[in-house]
């Protein structure tokens, strides 16, 4: 069985702060092993992430918890959504692209619903224990 280990972030949610996402996602991808593709894709998806939350966020909270969590399998994305459902207005949503964009980034991308969270996961090639 693989050790997890999680890194957890409470970020103020605003556009300014998605690098600090981006590149915490990055650094952590690269410390598990993953290749240089695939911390670009990362860290790609992990600002994606960021603005999408930022997107439906109506409850105003000043902060957001972001977790990212290893395994021996991969890494899991995972951010607080506001409470706005995500889901309800297709194409014209301002977060419409950052969905195609984690989706096309991440092996997973589950989109949460009201008050939940979005998760995404990123599957190593050369799947190994955290050392």
């Amino acid at each position: 069985m693989y050790q997890e280990e999680c890194v957890v972030l409470r970020v103020p949610l605003k556009p300014a702060y998605a690098r600090v996402v981006r590149m915490a996602a990055a650094n952590v991808a690269s410390i598990a092993g993953f290749s240089v593709e695939d911390v670009d894709d990362i860290r790609m998806a992990a600002e994606e992430a960021f603005i999408y939350a930022s997107a439906t966020e109506i409850n105003n909270e000043i902060m957001h918890t972001v977790q990212l969590k290893l395994t021996g399998e991969g890494m899991w994305f995972e951010i607080d959504l506001g409470m706005q459902d995500a889901q309800d207005a297709g194409e014209d949503a301002p977060w419409f692209y950052s969905e195609l964009i984690m989706k096309s980034m991440c092996d997973e991308c589950i989109l949460g619903t009201k008050g939940q969270t979005l998760r995404l996961f990123k599957r190593l090639e050369q799947p190994h224990a955290l050392g």
